[in-house]
C-alpha cells in the first residue's frame, strides 16, 4: 500500500480503490488447494473422525408431498444451520465488511459480518454476537429484516438466512475482536457508495451480503433520498 490507512472505531477505513492493495497486504488471497473435492462418504473412510467438520455436514432429508393430483411428490433436500447476516452503517456513513477467503467458491469473499447459527440460539442474539465478535463494535440492538428468514435456494435447501440491521449505541463503544479459532479474516470500514459500487461492479459474490444491503437500504430508505 502506498500510504497509511486511515483508522475509525479500529477498524481501516479502505477505498475502493485501495482494495485489492489492501488485501495484498493483510496476503488475504485464493488458498492453494491440496487435495478434492471428495464426495463426504469416501473423506469419512479415509480420515479421522473430525467432529468440526462434520457440523458443517449437510443433512440430506427426503420429504413426501401430495400434488394439486393427489399424486405423491418426493422431494430431497438439504439441512444445514441457518445463518445471520448484519447491515450497519456508522457515523461518517460507513459500513463494517469482512474480507477471507470462502472455500465453496475459492475466491476471496468480500462479505457483511455473520455467520452459521449451529447452537440453534435466538437469531436476534447469534446476530448481535457475529457482529461484535467480527467487528468489535457494540451493537445496542439489532432490527430484524427477514421474520422467517429467507431461502438462498428454496427447491434443496431447508435452512434459511435471518437478515438485520445493527444499531450502534450512543456513545459507540467499541471492544477487541474476537474471531473463533481457524478464522482468518480482516475487518474493515467501506463507505456506502463504494459498497455499492463494489456491488455493481460484481467485486461481491456473497449473495447474502447483497440481499441485505438491499432489505437494509429499503427498510432505511435509502433508495428515495
Amino acid at each position: 500500500m502506498t500510504k497509511l490507512l486511515a483508522k475509525k472505531f479500529g477498524l481501516p477505513i479502505v477505498d475502493i480503490n485501495e482494495l485489492a492493495g489492501f488485501l495484498k497486504e493483510k496476503k488475504l488471497k485464493k488458498w492453494r488447494r491440496i487435495s478434492g473435492p471428495t464426495l463426504i462418504d469416501s473423506y469419512l473412510k479415509k480420515e479421522e473422525l473430525n467432529l468440526n467438520i462434520l457440523r458443517f455436514v449437510p443433512q440430506i432429508e427426503v420429504v413426501t408431498f401430495s400434488n394439486p393430483e393427489n399424486h405423491p411428490f418426493v422431494g430431497v433436500r438439504n439441512r444445514t444451520a441457518d445463518g445471520v447476516v448484519v447491515f450497519t452503517i456508522l457515523p461518517g456513513n460507513y459500513i463494517p465488511v469482512c474480507a477471507e477467503f470462502k472455500h465453496g467458491a475459492e475466491e476471496v469473499s468480500i462479505n457483511l459480518p455473520g455467520g452459521g447459527n449451529f447452537s440453534g440460539k435466538n437469531p436476534h442474539s447469534q446476530a448481535k454476537k457475529e457482529f461484535e465478535q467480527e467487528t468489535g463494535v457494540i451493537l445496542k440492538s439489532v432490527t430484524e429484516l427477514s421474520s422467517k428468514g429467507i431461502s438462498n435456494d428454496a427447491r434443496s435447501n431447508a435452512n434459511r438466512t435471518y437478515y438485520f440491521i445493527g444499531n450502534v449505541s450512543n456513545p459507540l463503544r467499541v471492544i477487541p475482536r474476537k474471531l473463533d479459532k481457524g478464522e482468518f479474516l480482516e475487518t474493515f470500514l467501506i463507505s456506502i457508495e463504494d459498497w455499492l459500487k463494489l456491488i455493481g461492479n460484481n467485486g461481491v459474490i456473497d449473495g447474502q451480503s447483497v440481499i441485505a444491503t438491499f432489505l437494509a437500504l429499503q427498510q432505511l430508505r435509502y433508495f428515495k433520498r
